[in-house]
């Protein structure tokens, strides 16, 4: 529930005319619409403070990114995909592509960010989208920064099922030559936060995230609190009229 201050003219009546109580009338109507539209548009956004909101059903509504995760984090193998989760990447790929949940069919790998790969076989990576999740939203250290003290995987926060043993396949191949077919795939290892890549033939675990948030439902008696005062203000419109 959202609460807040809205001011209101509810001071004694300076004339006796039917236009100054319509006046009046309709500014107090106008505050409590104001205030009821503010509060269905925070129910349906989340709070803003918060980067990952429950949206219920297995959702999990990523606000930094704008993208909606799937709460279980080896969702392949809990669905019966797979035996343990781990893929390969053309079939970690397939399966992201394929999911059907929640109503939701356009499902992906996350995306990783090809300008962090200077060369190395491992490194950090915030500004992909796991690497994000990982440092900025969850708040974790990596391990693959200058001076790292605590790092590694500490909060996994409403995730389920995170594992830490292998990495997580991404959306991204790398391309030594861009002329040719790559044989390899980015990834992130959670266990120390920095992103990898390797041949598409490995196996890894993969998550599952689609674009967008997905909506949460006001209550009812919000909706009713809204109709209400739009029926209310009808009224006052066909009032003026006469």
């Amino acid at each position: 529930m959202v609460f807040g201050l809205v001011h209101s003219n509810h001071c004694a009546p300076v004339a006796n005319t039917q236009k100054s109580r319509m006046l009046k009338e309709g500014n107090w109507i106008m505050n409590k619409i104001a205030l009821t539209l503010t509060t269905v548009g925070l129910l349906c956004s989340g709070a803003v403070q918060a980067a990952l909101v429950d949206r219920g059903g297995g959702l999990l509504y990523d606000t930094l990114l704008n993208v909606t995760w799937l709460q279980d984090a080896n969702y392949a193998k809990t669905s019966g995909f797979d035996t343990d989760g781990l893929m390969d990447w053309g079939t970690a790929k397939s399966w992201a592509s394929n999911l059907v949940y929640a109503g939701y069919s356009d499902w992906r790998l996350p995306t990783s960010d090809p300008v962090c790969f200077a060369g190395d076989v491992i490194g950090k990576c915030a500004s992909s989208e796991m690497g994000k999740l990982y440092e900025v939203t969850l708040g974790n250290i990596s391990a693959y920064q200058p001076e790292a003290i605590d790092h590694g995987l500490k909060n996994t926060g409403p995730f389920q099922n995170l594992n830490e043993g292998h990495g997580y396949w991404s959306n991204t191949e790398l391309f030594f030559d861009p002329n040719q077919a790559s044989d390899f795939a980015f990834y992130f290892h959670f266990a120390g936060g920095g992103q990898a890549y390797g041949l598409k033939v490995g196996s890894h675990y993969a998550m599952a995230v689609r674009d967008g948030d997905v909506a949460a439902v006001p209550e009812p008696k919000t909706y009713a609190l809204v109709v209400a005062g739009l029926g209310i203000m009808g009224a006052l419109a066909r009032r003026k009229q006469k």
